[in-house]
């Protein structure tokens, strides 16, 4: 049998499969491969994916591959008036190119900014409060009941959602990442587009009461912000405002759970981070480096383009492995180790350029003190790292649950 190292020396044997359970588990190891033998790999579903960061980040500057759904998608433009699904990728940011993606993208970033300046959020208060009764009980799962009610917690307050309304737009929430993978069946199809029906009802009934009562809120902002003198159409602040709060919850708490399984598969930097908190803020991007949440971002060719030596034939599907870039040796020195004090600024796990995530900085501040609150509060944190489940969900490395057994200090 070939020792671990021998095997990753060698190229794939068949086209990769994004949903194989062995990728799903481990992407890394395939990724190795394919940087070294296939860096622009034809995958078992006909979409090419790239692993290397010079091609990525190339890729990701590059016009002639298009953020606009391919034809062959259900979510492309032709299903707008057949699926909901596929009306709603027509508004919202990530499948948006040039210009209709400009003004849109400049409103919400705006607002998103200043919302945060003039209204901060003590996220290290709301973290303490979660933390409380799991301490405790000495244990609880970092994402079911940390993770997810902490980013959940923000996303309510930033957008004026009722605390009790949480538990129903968390549930909708779910469905709204079949938008940006294969949808798997026309069942699942069915029950996204009654979940983002649902969706689009409350929010759009939340945007009609702070017209009529404006508040301190987010959507509140985004109702008078406007750029050379245009306004975001309701259907369009409606439709960002789910993805907003999908965004703001989903890849937050999967990326917190990552960053502390990191921590507890390497104890010793858990320990120079304890005696160094000054380090948290690096340690928090070196997690989001080591084992991003967003593993794969797609791209649409839109004529026929050449990419390491491959021709790539219009309205094929691009696949820019995020997860493979953060772990490229041409950019990362030993990009296997993880390392708190890393210098980690060519990392790409918020993506680059035109269409970067606009929430990158709230995404690290929740982070950062989530990981500060849980140092803060205990002595040691242990970390079960068996028996470990990751969701089948091409492009996102989220975990199901992730036990923690917490010592209060």
């Amino acid at each position: 049998m070939r020792g671990r190292s021998e095997a990753d020396a060698l190229p794939l044997e068949a086209p990769l499969d994004l949903l194989d359970p062995s990728f799903v588990c481990d992407p890394y190891t395939i990724y190795r491969r394919l940087r070294t033998h296939d860096p622009v790999h034809r995958s078992r579903n006909g979409g090419w994916i790239l692993t290397r960061h010079r091609d990525i980040v190339s890729a990701l500057g590059d016009p002639s591959l298009g953020n606009a759904p391919s034809r062959y998608s259900v979510v492309a433009p032709r299903n707008r008036g057949r699926y909901v699904c596929a009306n709603v990728a027509q508004n919202i940011l990530p499948f948006l190119d040039k210009p209709e993606h400009v003004r849109p993208r400049r409103i919400l970033s705006r607002v998103l900014s200043t919302h945060m300046k003039d209204n901060p959020l003590d996220i290290a208060q709301i973290a303490r409060q979660l933390l409380d009764p799991q301490l405790a009980r000495r244990q609880m799962d970092a994402i079911a009941d940390f993770g997810t009610p902490l980013s959940a917690e923000v996303m309510c307050r930033m957008l004026g959602i009722p605390a009790p309304d949480r538990d129903r737009m968390l549930e909708y929430s779910h469905y709204f990442f079949f938008l940006f993978a294969p949808i798997p069946s026309d069942q699942i199809r069915q029950k996204a587009d009654e979940a983002l029906t649902a969706f689009r009802g409350y929010f759009a009934d939340l945007v009609q009461e702070r017209r009529r009562k404006p508040q301190a809120d987010l959507i509140s902002l985004l109702l008078s912000a406007e750029d050379e003198g245009e306004r975001l159409s309701d259907c369009q602040l409606v439709d960002n405002c789910m993805l907003l709060f999908s965004d703001g919850v989903e890849n937050v708490d999967a990326g917190i759970a990552n960053i502390l399984l990191a921590l507890g598969r390497h104890p010793a930097e858990m320990k120079r981070l304890r005696d160094a908190p000054e380090l948290i803020a690096n340690a928090v991007a070196e997690g989001l480096r080591y084992d991003s949440p967003a593993q794969l971002i797609a791209r649409v060719a839109r004529d026929d383009v050449e990419i390491g030596g491959q021709t790539i034939k219009r309205d094929s599907t691009v696949f820019l492995a995020l997860g493979s870039a953060n772990r490229d040796p041409a950019v990362f020195a030993d990009p296997d180790r993880f390392n708190i004090s890393r210098n980690t600024s060519p990392l790409l796990s918020f993506g680059k350029g035109g269409h970067s995530c606009i929430g990158a900085s709230l995404v690290r501040s929740q982070s950062v003190e989530a990981v500060r609150s849980l140092l803060q509060t205990t002595t040691v944190v242990e970390v079960d790292q068996d028996g470990l489940e990751w969701l089948p969900r091409v492009g996102h490395r989220w975990l199901k649950t992730l036990p923690i057994r917490l010592f209060p200090s």
